[in-house]
Order: structure tokens, then sequence, then C-alpha cells
């Protein structure tokens, strides 16, 4: 039996990185073989098994013959398949590579050339039998960023009905660019597939509504999502945070379209359709589709902050869907912080160190706002109330 190193780990290893998993292909056993020797299967009537010492994928040379235009028609055959028909099946060069314990690398397909050159290619005509591999392109150019696809493995793609993924899926591939330093790429790829209305019909929305204003110099409203979903990417991986950046101007075409400007894009009334469409489409976590909507509805007040009453501040942090937590208000200012910086600089644009300074004060006046009963506050004139909150800001601000 011999084991033949094999898919990304093989890439990570010619670029020099530590491969994050191992996955290998036997040569030279049957699937009982495998069994009697203590390897477990993952899947049944699927040839793919856990090493019983550790813990890595091995797979038998196989092939997965299309039975139907869905995502999971399709047979898998394992009796006779060659190294060079199993890699075949893998959806880009770079990725269709083996390497023997010697150090020799099994490349029928090109691939090192591909990864040496930087190109994004697929490796047959079977790249279009999977259309999950549309968005598996999108998410390796998220990943390689400096790299290019091929002119015949973009036209491919272009041509591949996506419509029959499960949601659950285009999420997963999704929360698996959320990883890359460029997710954003992610997403401009798809639409630049003509792929991108299918599944994410509110991002496409945005294309071509412009902002007009010298405060969004980075043109419609697609560009500056784009930019807010790569700052917010500096910040963190986490999903609640950038599906909250993704999303947080969905109401601005439907505001466009009702009111003729944009700048009632946080109507709860306006966006939380779109919002519930989006989540049943995709399958969105609960906490997920919440911080969505605290992002969407209450990011223009975290910008506005300094400048509006306490007795605003108040009623706003007394709705029930404001957020709950520290947790919950980290999501929504990391969200605020990345969309005051998600535009092109100007003379008037603020440091990262100031945004983030002048967004402390939202933690300030959330304690403040849970030192203080509301009720009390009512009926009392909108000074005392000011100096109320006030005093108790100062005061929470040392503990915050």
């Amino acid at each position: 039996m011999e084991k033949l190193l094999v898919g990304g780990a093989v890439r990570d290893k010619l670029l020099g990185k530590t491969p994050s998993d191992l996955d290998y292909l036997v040569l030279g056993a049957t699937e009982q073989e495998l069994l009697d020797l203590g390897y477990k299967r993952i899947k049944k009537d699927f040839p793919v098994f856990l090493d019983p010492d550790t813990g890595d994928e091995c797979s038998l040379p196989r092939q997965e013959v299309s039975t139907g235009p869905g995502y999971t028609d399709f047979v898998t055959k394992t009796d006779g398949v060659t190294v060079r028909e199993d890699l075949k099946r893998r959806d880009f060069t770079i990725n269709a590579m083996a390497m023997k314990n010697c150090g020799e690398v099994v490349d029928p397909f090109g691939g090192r050339d591909d990864l040496e050159k930087g190109v994004i290619r697929h490796t047959s005509e079977a790249f279009g039998e999977d259309p999950l591999r549309v968005f598996r392109l999108a998410r390796f150019q998220a990943k390689f960023p400096d790299f290019v696809i091929a002119d015949e493995t973009f036209e491919l793609a272009k041509s591949i009905d996506v419509s029959y993924l499960p949601g659950q899926r285009v999420y997963a591939e999704m929360l698996k660019a959320f990883k890359t330093k460029r997710p954003d790429l992610f997403f401009v790829t798809l639409k630049n597939l003509g792929q991108l209305g299918v599944w994410f019909p509110e991002l496409e929305a945005m294309v071509g509504v412009e902002h007009n204003n010298s405060h969004h110099l980075e043109g419609d409203v697609f560009n500056h999502t784009m930019m807010v979903l790569h700052e917010a990417r500096k910040l963190t991986d986490k999903p609640e945070v950038l599906i909250g950046a993704l999303l947080h101007d969905m109401g601005k075409p439907v505001s466009v379209l009702k009111y003729g400007d944009m700048y009632k894009h946080d109507d709860f009334e306006l966006f939380m359709p779109l919002l519930e469409t989006a989540a049943k489409r995709l399958s969105f976590p609960k906490k997920v589709k919440r911080a969505v909507m605290q992002a969407a509805k209450y990011h223009h007040f975290v910008h506005k902050l300094d400048e509006v009453k306490a007795t605003t501040i108040v009623k706003k942090m007394a709705q029930k869907d404001f957020p709950r937590n520290k947790m919950e208000l980290f999501d929504l200012v990391y969200v605020s912080v990345a969309d005051a910086l998600g535009r092109i600089d100007t003379d008037k644009t603020p440091s990262a160190l100031e945004v983030l300074k002048k967004y402390v004060i939202v933690f300030d006046y959330f304690a403040a706002f849970h030192s203080v009963n509301v009720k009390d506050l009512k009926g009392l004139p909108v000074q005392r109330v000011k100096s109320e909150l006030h005093q108790r800001r100062v005061s929470a601000a040392k503990s915050v």
C-alpha cells in the first residue's frame, strides 16, 4: 500500500506554506482492506476514510460521474481508477497534484506551472458538472487575490446554472471566503461572472445605485459595500460582523425606489423584508440574522451618537432589538467602524484610530444607559435627562 499526499496540501507545500489539512490518496488497497486495518469510513458508500493513527483523510482513487443537474446527482466509481483519473476530477489544476514520499510531484495537468504563473484554471470539463465550483472559484480568487482566472475557466463558470444548489452549501462557501484576507473578491468575482444575483440579489441591487455625494467618492453602493467588507475583515472574521457589513446598506436601493433618495435605508419596515428573504434563502443562524438587523437599523445611529440628544439615546437603547450585551454591541460597532473607513480617502477622512476613539463612546453610553432606570427619566426636562446620562456616562467610562 502506498499513500500519496494530494490536493491543497501539495499546492501549499509548493508555495512554501505549512498545509492545514493533509489528504492522501491510497494506492494498492481495497475498501475492505482499509476497514480491516482500522480505517473509519466518513460517509456510507463513499470511499473516503480516516487514518486510525493520524486522523488524516485518506481516499481511494475515484471518479464521480454526473447523473443529472443537481448538486448530489452523481455516482462514484473506484474499480480500476488511476491516479491521473482521480486528479482529473478535481476542480483546479493547482489542486490536481499529488506528491510521493520521496518528494516527486505527480502533475499531469500542469498545476505546478499554473501555480508559478498565478493562474486559476479548471482541470477538466467535469468542472461544469458541479455548480458549487463556481463559488469555489470565487473563493479561490479571494484566497489568492494576486492570481488571475484563466479565460476558459471564466467563460465556463459564467455558463453554469447555480440555482440548483442548497442554500446551506452556498452559505458554507461564503463562510470559508470570510476566512480569507479578501472576502470582498468573492462577491466581486461572482458579480463579474454574472452569478451574483442568483444567490445574492440584495447585493446585485446595489450595483449602479450611485451615492453622488462627497462622503462616498467610491461610487455606487456595491463598491462601498465591498470596501466596508474589506475593512471589517481587518477587524474580525466573525460571520455576524462580516454579513452585517455585507448587508448594512441593503435598504438603500429600495429607499431610492420608494422615496427618491437612499437616506431612509435604516427604516426597519424597508429593509426587514429583504433580510427575512435572504436569511431564509441562505439559512442564516438566528444570531447572524439578529446581528444583520442591528447593523442595518443602528449603524447610522452609531455614526451620529455624539450629535444626537440624550433623550434620543435613551429611546434608541431602550428598543428591544438594540444590542442586549457587549458582544452584540461589539458586532454593531465593528460594522460601524468598517462603514466609516470603507470609502475612498480624502483630506476629511478620519484615520482608523480617530474612528475607533469616537466609537468607544458607544460603550460609555451603553454602560451609562444600563445604570439608569429609564422609567425614572420619563417626564423629566430634556436638560435634566442629558445631565443625568452624562454623569452616568462619565462614571461608567471608568469601568468600561
